[in-house]
């Protein structure tokens, strides 16, 4: 996006070709420029001092056991999940369980249910014997904030001290076969008419399902808390006891969103004013900036801190409480690959020039990550896991492709560069993203071309609306008016002046693309003028209006300095 403007760099001029009503041979775009998981969302974490500092005299040991207690009573908790990194195990009887010492650093997560969850990282110098103590959900309401603490080893005597270097995220996945498990949760989730919701996600504390074609779903092997998550594109999200049986109604819930850019999300009278709008008209979210370019609030992912890619403007945890309680459902807009800070900081990671050697630069001089190093994969998933953490309803990628936007003869992305392997690459990278999210019960979205919601190749960069759509929950196509001409898309006249026109049709070609999956749906609309005519209530209003005429759940408005019509939208 252009700060200042009301242009996004990741939309280009639409002059392509499609499969109806579409004029032009296609080209290359080369030259245009927890809910629930608030349970958990501060954990107690009180790992011993000699750990986190490297001290203790096991530290070069083979083996690193976890000695997992009640905070409140000191007892041992046996049955405890415990994943490290990729490992998962569950306490003995003495609350213990052993892994081998792995030889990086690791993401560390403790899970038991009745308890807050904790999170923290093992270092390779840490010591071997960790001592972690859960803090019961009956000490802190799900909304406080809890400070981490480490305690020493080697004196429980020892004053504890505030641990600043991490925040809290959801747990990881538990594999919903384990064998030591019991029957907790079992059902049908259908719509308000009794008819089957496919695909909806069943979360719970560390485990996560879909429902079958039926509606149909089962956790009988899972580990769970007292609580399941339910949530389906198009739906409103239901949290509720668990149990065996459980036929689950979804309330049907358009999304209707306004852009909030992470600049202006730090003026709080802004803010408020902007609250105001959403309160008074149909409108019920918001889209917030948390990383474009800069990261927009104090990160905890070290990959970015390290990049010096962190410039907070807002306090993120108090932001999205402000809009939860005034009943606003929360997206967080997470840029990707378009990350000129990380290609500059991480050189090994960016696309690089041929030509002129070291990292290639688009038009604007920016430089470019390269999504097939998958590296750059987990700080982004980690990333998306800590705004889920703060209470974000959904995380949406934004620049999740590869670049269009300067001369790519020059441009080296390693010998994969075709486009099967960049649209498996962009699908896998979802795939792992949307399973890592899972278990927290929030949505993913993703932000693509509109030109991709028309056109059934991957348009040069990895996007191919066929395959993106069964591995999300959203796609958000940018189908702006301003963005065709009458050389690229049949609408009777100049595009920008048919805004009804352009969104209907944009929509329906988009539709026939993703079967079966029409509530996945919910495209960007344009709340700013480009060229002519000046866009005012009225051309705002219309594609509102075509959006909403075809199936779908929704839409967003752009708008980039995030000043938007209210005369085009309906009253609350």
């Amino acid at each position: 996006m252009y700060r200042g403007s009301n242009l996004r760099s990741d939309k280009p001029s639409m002059r392509t070709r499609s499969t109806s009503r579409l004029l032009r041979p296609c080209r290359r775009w080369d030259q245009v420029t927890w809910w629930f998981s608030l349970l958990f969302v501060v954990p107690m974490l009180l790992i011993s001092a000699d750990a986190l500092f490297g001290l203790g005299p096991d530290r070069g040991s083979d083996h690193v056991t976890f000695n997992v207690s009640d905070a409140a009573t000191g007892a041992a908790i046996p049955g405890a999940t415990v994943a490290l990194g990729a490992e998962v195990a569950r306490t003995d009887d003495q609350g213990k369980v052993s892994f081998d010492r792995p030889r990086s650093d690791t993401v560390v997560q403790v899970v038991m249910s009745g308890f807050l969850s904790a999170y923290g990282n093992f270092d390779t110098v840490h010591s071997g014997d960790q001592r972690v103590a859960l803090r019961p959900v009956s000490v802190a309401s799900a909304s406080e904030t809890i400070v981490p603490t480490a305690t020493s080893a080697a004196s429980s005597e020892e004053a504890e001290q505030p641990i600043t270097t991490e925040t809290a995220l959801p747990t990881l996945t538990t594999p919903a076969n384990s064998s030591d498990a019991g029957d907790v949760g079992s059902g049908r989730v259908v719509d308000a008419q009794g008819e089957p919701i496919a695909e909806a996600l069943v979360a719970t504390g560390d485990a996560f399902t879909r429902t079958d074609k039926n509606g149909e779903f089962s956790l009988d092997d899972a580990v769970v808390a007292d609580e399941l998550i339910v949530n389906a594109p198009g739906y409103a999200r239901q949290v509720l006891p668990a149990a065996s049986g459980m036929e689950i109604t979804l309330e049907r819930l358009d999304i209707k969103a306004a852009y909030l850019n992470g600049n202006r999300a730090g003026d709080e009278e802004f803010v408020d004013g902007l609250i105001n709008l959403i309160e008074q008209t149909e409108l019920n979210a918001v889209v917030i900036d948390i990383k474009e370019n800069i990261v927009f609030y104090d990160t905890k992912v070290q990959f970015f801190i390290d990049a010096e890619a962190v410039a907070p403007t807002y306090d993120a945890a108090a932001l999205v409480k402000k809009f939860k309680d005034a009943g606003i459902y929360t997206i967080a807009r997470q840029v990707v690959f378009k990350d000129p800070l990380i290609a500059e900081a991480y050189p090994e990671l960016a696309v690089k020039d041929e030509a002129a050697g070291g990292v290639w630069r688009g038009w604007q001089g920016e430089a470019w990550v390269n999504p097939f190093q998958q590296e750059l994969w987990q700080p982004n998933i980690d990333m998306a896991l800590e705004a889920i953490g703060f209470g974000f309803d959904e995380v949406q990628y934004d620049y999740i492709r590869f670049p269009s936007d300067g001369d790519l003869s020059t441009a080296d992305f390693g010998p994969r560069y075709d486009e099967e392997n960049r649209v498996a690459t962009i699908v896998e990278f979802l795939t792992q993203t949307r399973e890592a999210i899972s278990p927290t019960g929030a949505m993913l979205a993703v932000d693509i071309f509109g030109i991709v919601a028309i056109y059934p190749d991957d348009q040069g960069i990895g996007q191919r609306l066929a395959d993106i759509a069964p591995v999300v929950d959203y796609v958000c196509p940018m189908i702006y008016p301003s963005h065709f001409d009458a050389t690229s898309i049949d609408v009777g006249g100049e595009p920008n002046a048919l805004p009804y026109e352009t969104i209907s049709l944009s929509v329906e070609l988009a539709l026939d693309k993703m079967p079966d999956m029409d509530l996945k749906l919910r495209p960007w609309l344009q709340d700013f003028t480009l060229g002519e005519p000046e866009y005012g209530p009225e051309e705002v209003r219309a594609q509102i209006d075509a959006a909403e005429e075809l199936d779908g759940s929704g839409w967003l408005l752009w708008n980039a300095a995030s000043d938007f019509t209210e005369d085009a939208l309906d009253p609350a």
